[in-house]
C-alpha cells in the first residue's frame, strides 16, 4: 500500500490546480479524474491500493482546491478535456494510464479519442463517454442553460453549522456510507460566516449549454486505440440508457468488470476494483 500522499499545484494559463499524489517518481505515471461536485479525495481509499503507479489525483477546475474558471464562462467537459491535455504536457508524458470516475470517465473518454499517441490505458468506472442528447434537443437545453446564468447571482450557497452536518446531507443525496463521503466533503468545504460552505463552483450545477449527440460520442469512442476497462457498480446509475451496447461495440478493445456497489464503488468498495484495475493493467 502507498502510504505517503503529497500536494502539488499547476498554473494552467488562469488556473491553479490542486492534486494529490500518491506513488514514487520512477512508477508509471496515472492521472485519476473525479466524479461531478467530487475532488481529488474521491481516490483516497483507491490510489493507495494501486501499486507501481505514481496517481495524480485532480482537484478538476471549479472543484476541491482548485481555482474557479474566471467569470463569464460556463463548465463543459469539452474544456476539461483541454485542462488534461496541458496538464500531460506540462509533465512531458510520452505515455500515460488515465483513470476517471463518473465526469471524470467522460474526460478521459474524450482525451483518450483525441489524442490516443499518448494514452496507453484506459480504466473508466461508472461512465463510458459523456452523456448525450438527441440534436433536437440543443436549442432547449441552451435556452436553459442561459436562463440559469442569468439567476445565478441572485443564488446563495448553503450554509452548515457543521462539517458533520455537511457530512451527512452529502451522504443522503449520495448514497454514500459516512466512510466514503468523509473524506470528498472535508476537501471540498471551507469556512465561512454562520459555518461551512462548498467550495463548488455554484456554475457546475447550472444546465450545459451543450451536449454532443450520441452518434458524436461513438465516433470518439471508436478513435480510442488503446485497451479500456470498464467498471460498472450492479447498484449504480442506470447508464443503460445513455450507454448502451453501440457504444460499447464502439470501442475496439474493451473489458467490462461488474461488481456489487453504489456509484462510487471505488470509495466502498476500492479493494476489488483495484485488484481489478491492476489484473487489467
Amino acid at each position: 500500500m502507498q502510504t505517503e500522499v503529497r500536494e502539488l499545484t499547476l498554473n494552467i494559463g488562469a488556473l491553479q490546480l490542486a492534486m494529490k499524489c500518491w506513488g514514487k517518481a520512477e512508477d508509471k505515471p496515472m492521472l485519476a479524474l473525479h466524479g461531478w461536485l467530487d475532488n481529488a479525495a474521491s481516490f483516497d481509499r483507491l490510489a493507495p491500493l494501486l501499486t507501481g503507479y505514481q496517481i495524480y489525483a485532480v482537484d478538476m477546475p471549479g472543484h476541491g482546491l482548485s481555482s474557479h474558471w474566471p467569470q463569464g464562462m460556463s463548465y463543459h467537459s469539452i474544456d476539461a478535456v483541454g485542462v488534461v491535455s496541458q496538464w500531460i504536457r506540462h509533465w512531458n508524458f510520452k505515455k500515460i494510464t488515465l483513470l476517471g470516475h463518473s465526469m471524470g470517465a467522460s474526460i478521459a473518454s474524450l482525451y483518450a479519442s483525441a489524442f490516443p499517441e499518448f494514452v496507453d490505458k484506459l480504466v473508466l468506472i461508472e461512465g463510458l463517454g459523456p452523456l448525450a442528447s438527441p440534436a433536437e434537443d440543443a436549442p432547449t437545453r441552451l435556452r436553459r442553460s442561459i436562463l440559469q446564468y442569468a439567476e445565478l447571482p441572485h443564488k446563495k450557497m448553503p450554509v452548515y453549522p457543521s462539517i458533520e452536518q455537511a457530512i451527512e446531507i452529502r451522504r443522503k443525496v449520495s448514497g454514500m456510507s459516512v466512510e466514503a463521503t468523509t473524506p470528498i466533503v472535508n476537501r471540498g468545504i471551507k469556512k465561512t460566516e454562520g459555518g461551512f460552505t462548498w467550495r463548488t463552483d455554484p456554475r457546475l450545477k447550472m444546465e450545459s449549454p451543450y451536449r454532443m449527440t450520441e452518434d458524436q460520442v461513438c465516433a470518439c469512442l471508436k478513435k480510442i486505440e488503446c485497451p479500456v476497462l470498464w467498471i460498472r457498480a450492479n447498484q449504480g446509475m442506470n447508464l443503460d440508457p445513455f450507454m448502451a451496447s453501440h457504444r460499447q461495440e464502439s470501442v475496439k478493445q474493451l473489458q467490462v468488470f461488474r461488481l456489487d456497489g453504489n456509484h462510487h464503488v471505488h470509495l466502498e468498495e476500492p479493494a476489488p476494483v483495484a485488484k481489478a484495475i491492476l489484473s487489467f493493467l
